[in-house]
């Protein structure tokens, strides 16, 4: 089996690629404030969702017009229809966000409330 990679170098350069990773900083777990949760990244989901609904709902009613000669009817009731869509998914989604920031924020005050309690149960005396 000439043609078979020796599993030595392989492990090598695997070691080598991890410890170049590492001083590069690539290998950090994503901090908070970071990524999707961020609050930029929240921002950023809600208002693209405005947009979204809103430019689907005028480009139908923009086709609706060039079809049936409404203009600029169904194009304006296509603005409104896509400005409650969008609001209504934003709170939806805003709302969503809201629940999962509370739940994390009730798992980390649970954590410290066992860890208090820990901590005290170490330091009182075991004779009480």
């Amino acid at each position: 089996m000439k043609n078979s990679p020796d599993n030595g170098s392989l492990k090598n350069l695997e070691d080598q690629i991890s410890r170049a990773r590492n001083d590069a900083g690539l290998n950090k777990p994503e901090a908070d404030g970071e990524g999707a949760n961020s609050g930029f990244g929240m921002a950023y989901r809600v208002s693209i969702e405005i947009v979204v609904a809103l430019a689907v709902c005028t480009g139908i009613g923009w086709g609706l017009d060039q079809l049936f000669g409404w203009t600029p009817f169904a194009m304006l009731a296509g603005l409104v229809f896509g400005a409650a869509a969008g609001i209504n998914n934003a709170a939806k989604t805003a709302l969503k966000m809201d629940a999962s920031a509370l739940e994390e924020l009730s798992k980390q005050q649970s954590d410290e409330t066992v860890k208090t309690k820990d901590d005290q149960a170490k330091k009182s005396p075991e004779g009480e």
